[in-house]
């Protein structure tokens, strides 16, 4: 089975920024994302990496 890429990696190759950039969006992302767990829109954090993305969910343990 092949190993899946990091977060960072991922966005990285889909957006081509640099790895910086990567972070930066990836901090924005998590901070959204517990804005949403925060007020109790548990769907809407649980949708965050296909949302920023179009990743699917299992990316979000990278955010956590």
């Amino acid at each position: 089975m092949k190993e899946r890429k990091s977060l960072v990696d991922t966005i990285m190759y889909l957006k081509g920024i640099t790895k910086k950039e990567a972070l930066d969006e990836i901090n924005e992302a998590r901070a959204e994302m517990y804005f949403f767990i925060d007020e109790g829109q548990d769907n809407r954090a649980y949708d965050i990496c296909s949302d920023w993305w179009g990743l699917e969910p299992d990316y979000i343990m990278d955010l956590m």
